[in-house]
């Protein structure tokens, strides 16, 4: 079954379903194209529709490329390609601005056919495909049966001076939160290309230091620490792998302008900061930091954006992601890495390397980037201690542009795994769906493993008005807050959180929705494993359980403006009782009360 999807702001979601064989070169035949126009002609729809194959030709260092056939994404199109038929007069030079002269460096054009259905109304556009990874999604379950409620409030110290970032990179010492890289504005355009989608301008080449229980900040350029122009740039990179380990924060990767080469680029940069040093010395606001408190590296492995790193059974482990060199544009698409890439850092204080890379087999189903990979704990299955692993939730983007649905499990040496999607019993995942601020909890009682997830972009959501859940394909910003379970079985299931974002809204009242690209961080004192995952069975009364910073607030759902957050909830923990423990309390509580009158009584 062929499904397409028909997105138009101007009237109700519509879609239509052909029975087509499933072969991919079926999908391109005149006959199905025959049948699509048919259908949308009967509909009274505008339609166009352009069949574009490209040719495969690896376009050398140094080649300067022409009008007639000039690189969008880093595919070759000829002059009347597939982005100018979206259009009634467009042409190419709509989504690549760059001049005709620029050159471009060792770029590959892919040979593959490309199917652009569009439909022109309201003077905008709306294309068909393969929305998601899965046409249908697990039922999601209320809160019933979580053994704790969580609560987000707003901190007390909110205060003008905060930076507004997202996308960032992060860790703490002492209390005190360093922040580098990052986006100091909010979602890249969507329709613009080059400098107009990722302006150089937002990006953030500051050192931030946060103290949330005082509510103060302070910054130092990357200039003062006495770097590089292309270092600079590299720390200044958007959506940057990082992990925290040993009182190291190791960034790798990210996005971002090139102010040498003057284009946009992908870096393969490794940085290691020594945190607290680097913490005091943004504090300090003189002088230079300590030798060697920030060094950098460079190697391919390292070379994503918008993947996930973690570091877990003494090697670093980069979980899927992307490689994207050249301006961002709309249905422009990087090379995914399909993988996880595992190696150790070598790191002796002065001197830093990348080494016994290990890079699993690439597979479709793993081309994932913009996720939420998160750390787990597990039973050994034979008795022995507790195991460490990971869990890659959703992400995007399928061939389609839809979400993924279906968890990746990684284990402790980096092997990736997915159930069977067709499966009816395999776990589907319906909501927050995109990379958010997120918290994980063990028990070992339970042998249950809680992954909270807040807001961000979501294929369902609630709607205010009705209660209703809501499916949407765009993928809107939400403040839903979801639970997503692994039981001792293995088994998921996620859950609707009565808890959501506090109100916040922008001058003209429109909610705000958060989390997107944001960052949990966890307050000092909290019981956790080494792999940073809560105790939950050491959570016993009420608890601050830390912060959430930062990331992208949007005022709608989609369509929308947004900007950077700089503003900190607090996230409080709070124990439910178990039924029989709270059916005693009543009890003694009943009890205590007839005593009471009893006594008055005979008084």
């Amino acid at each position: 079954m062929l499904r397409l999807f028909f997105l138009d702001p101007c009237s109700a979601f519509w879609t239509t379903s052909f029975e087509e064989a499933t072969q991919s070169e079926s999908l391109y035949s005149s006959t199905f194209l025959d049948t699509v126009v048919d259908c949308f002609q009967k509909s009274g729809t505008p339609l166009r529709v352009q069949l574009d194959y490209s040719v495969e030709r690896l376009i050398p260092t140094g080649t300067t490329i022409l009008p007639d056939g000039r690189l969008c994404g880093g595919f070759a199109h000829f002059e009347k390609n597939a982005v100018g038929y979206l259009f009634p007069h467009g042409n190419q030079k709509i989504f690549d601005r760059k001049p005709s002269s620029m050159k471009y460096h060792g770029l590959k054009a892919v040979a593959k056919p490309g199917l652009v259905i569009a439909i022109i109304i309201c003077g905008s556009v709306h294309v068909f495909g393969f929305p998601h990874q899965t046409e249908t999604f697990s039922e999601i379950e209320s809160e019933s049966t979580i053994p704790f409620r969580v609560s987000l409030q707003m901190a007390s110290n909110n205060l003008s001076s905060m930076p507004t970032l997202h996308s960032m990179a992060m860790a703490q010492s002492d209390g005190k939160w360093l922040l580098v890289g990052g986006r100091t504005n909010g979602l890249h355009q969507i329709f613009a290309t080059d400098l107009t989608s990722f302006p150089p301008s937002e990006q953030n080449s500051n050192l931030w230091v946060i103290d949330p229980r005082s509510g103060q900040s302070w910054s130092r350029p990357l200039q003062d620490v006495g770097l590089s122009d292309a270092d600079i740039d590299f720390l200044s990179a958007t959506n940057a792998q990082f992990a925290e380990h040993d009182g190291k924060l190791y960034v790798a990767g990210g996005y971002g302008y090139d102010s040498i080469a003057e284009e946009f680029v992908t870096y393969d940069g490794l940085a290691s900061f020594d945190v607290e040093d680097v913490v005091n010395w943004v504090i300090d606001g003189s002088g230079a930091p300590n030798p060697n408190a920030v060094r950098i590296t460079h190697d391919p492995a390292a070379r994503v954006t918008g993947g996930v790193m973690r570091y877990m059974g003494d090697q670093f482990h980069l979980v899927f992601g992307q490689d994207f060199q050249g301006g961002y544009g709309p249905w422009f698409s990087g090379e995914y890495t399909n993988q996880v890439r595992s190696f150790k850092i070598v790191d002796d204080g002065s001197t830093l390397s990348i080494e016994d890379v290990h890079l699993t087999t690439p597979k479709p189903e793993y081309r994932r980037r913009d996720l939420n990979v998160l750390p787990v704990i597990r039973k050994d299955a034979g008795g022995g201690p507790l195991e460490e692993g990971l869990v890659a939730l959703s992400g995007v983007f399928t061939e389609f542009d839809g979400g993924w649905t279906v968890p990746v499990e990684i284990d402790s040496s980096g092997n990736p795994s997915m159930a069977d999607p067709t499966a009816p019993d395999t776990f589907k995942q319906a909501m927050n769906n995109y990379t958010t601020a997120s918290l994980g909890f063990y028990s070992q009682e339970s042998d249950e493993m809680h992954n909270i997830l807040f807001g961000g972009i979501s294929i369902h959501y609630v709607d205010e008005a009705t209660g209703d859940l809501t499916r949407d394909d765009q993928l809107p910003f939400v403040n839903d807050v979801t639970d997503i379970v692994i039981d001792s079985e293995g088994n998921y299931s996620q859950h609707l959180l009565s808890t959501e974002f506090p109100l916040v809204t922008d001058l003209d009242g429109n909610r705000l929705r958060f989390g997107t690209n944001g960052e949990f961080i966890v307050a000092q004192g909290i019981p956790t494993y080494e792999n940073g995952v809560l105790k939950l069975d050491e959570l016993t009364e009420p608890t601050l359980l830390g912060y959430l910073y930062g990331g992208i607030a949007a005022n709608q759902g989609n369509q929308g403006k947004t900007v950077a957050s700089n503003l900190i909830f607090e996230v409080m923990y709070q124990p439910v009782p178990e039924p029989n423990t709270f059916v005693l309390t009543l009890l003694a509580a009943s009890i205590s009360m007839i005593a009471y009158h009893v006594k008055n009584n005979q008084e």
